[in-house]
């Protein structure tokens, strides 16, 4: 389900190409010089929202969700799949997957080196219901976050978190979007 207004369109012929592998110092220029886009999903069960403490830079040691950068053809729904399996180790069907909003994130740091140079993404970010079973099944990517730190925060409670500062503004954005939004409402 799409709830946001976009447009997405592929050529007609056009064939998603070969993956190529950029080397250390290709990837860095690249990070240096353009905006690439990302696809985060926010995980929504019974009682709230499930937020895993990220590893990894930007936002080391926050309280965030599963996500990554899109490769060439890959739609936004492909890529929130990919990167959330890549993440979790759960597969979870395409529609499932419900783009809700679109983030223009500045970091003035990224994992890869020189670190402090920052990065620029445009991230499409997603909802995702799992169930109960679902949840217990995820197993959090230990190069991305610390596994063993995650909780869901009560739908009720996320507002009052992210006025008090105990979550990244990014994560208070996405929350306050996901309580107002139809999957939740009902």
């Amino acid at each position: 389900m799409q709830t946001i207004a976009h447009f997405e369109y592929t050529d007609p012929g056009f064939e998603k190409p070969t993956p190529e592998f950029l080397t250390d110092g290709q990837y860095s220029q690249m990070l240096s010089t353009i905006s690439f886009g990302c696809c985060d999903t926010l995980i929504v069960t019974d009682v709230g929202f499930l937020l895993v403490k990220r590893k990894a830079k930007p936002a080391t040691g926050q309280w965030w969700v599963t996500g990554g950068r899109r490769e060439m053809g890959e739609t936004k729904s492909e890529a929130a799949a990919r990167c959330f399996k890549r993440e979790t180790g759960l597969e979870v069907s395409l529609e499932r997957f419900t783009l809700m909003g679109i983030a223009d994130c500045r970091w003035n740091s990224r994992q890869q080196k020189p670190q402090d140079a920052g990065t620029h993404q445009d991230v499409y970010v997603h909802l995702l219901k799992l169930s109960n079973e679902e949840v217990g099944k995820l197993k959090f990517d230990p190069q991305e976050f610390r596994p063993e730190d995650w909780c869901v925060i009560p739908f009720d409670k996320a507002g009052i978190m992210t006025l008090e500062g105990k979550f990244h503004p990014y994560i208070g954005w996405i929350t306050s979007l996901a309580i107002r939004h139809p999957l939740l409402l009902g």
